[in-house]
């Protein structure tokens, strides 16, 4: 399920502001920062939606 109000479920201008997606992968995207203070900083963030990462099952994560 997609969240529109989410950065990363929604893309495109939401999450063009910060980041630059890298690629996708079977369960997750991975996203670079484009404000670099700590270089290399980027999110894998989960294709489904969740507020923690205890909202995954075991097998998910």
């Amino acid at each position: 399920m997609i969240h529109e109000d989410c950065s990363y479920c929604a893309e495109g201008a939401l999450l063009d502001a910060f980041g630059i997606k890298i690629c996708e992968l079977p369960m997750s995207k991975v996203i670079l920062f484009k404000e670099q203070s700590h270089p290399g900083r980027m999110i894998v963030a989960c294709k489904k939606h969740v507020d923690d990462i205890t909202d995954l099952t075991l097998e998910e994560r």
